[in-house]
């Protein structure tokens, strides 16, 4: 990324593992680290904002199984040169989506990252910052 050109996008693929029968609410938030030099937005295709609701894959795929995120990194006037790497993780969706997804989905609707994560950030985008 060059100062004159300070934004990189990349596109993700969230998908529910294979026979879940629930449907599973996430957001992606990006770390405070991600945040001190750079601009983060994230949208899902679904929703234009960086929660989404996937559907179940058990007994079929529900058309909801697998949700496109693209993540608009864009450096701050004041970021020095150097590589850095952008943090994101899973959390659960603001309280009001929550409570509606859950409502719609009566006993077949979990928010948030669940109990398995990854040590380390879920994705890490290196962005390199040059002159």
């Amino acid at each position: 990324m060059k100062s004159k050109e300070n934004v990189a996008r990349a596109v993700v693929f969230y998908a529910a593992g294979w026979n879940i029968q629930n449907y599973q609410g996430l957001m992606l938030v990006p770390t405070a680290d991600s945040k001190k030099y750079f601009d983060i937005e994230i949208q899902a295709d679904s929703t234009a904002q960086p929660y989404f609701l996937l559907g179940p894959t058990f007994p079929r795929f529900d058309k909801q199984w697998a949700e496109k995120v693209v993540i608009t990194v864009r450096a701050k006037p004041d970021t020095p040169p150097g590589e850095y790497t952008v943090g994101l993780n899973p959390a659960t969706p603001p309280k009001e989506i929550n409570e509606k997804w859950s409502s719609d989905h009566k006993g077949l609707y979990f928010g948030g990252r669940g109990a398995i994560s990854p040590e380390g950030n879920q994705i890490d985008l290196v962005i390199n910052v040059q002159e």
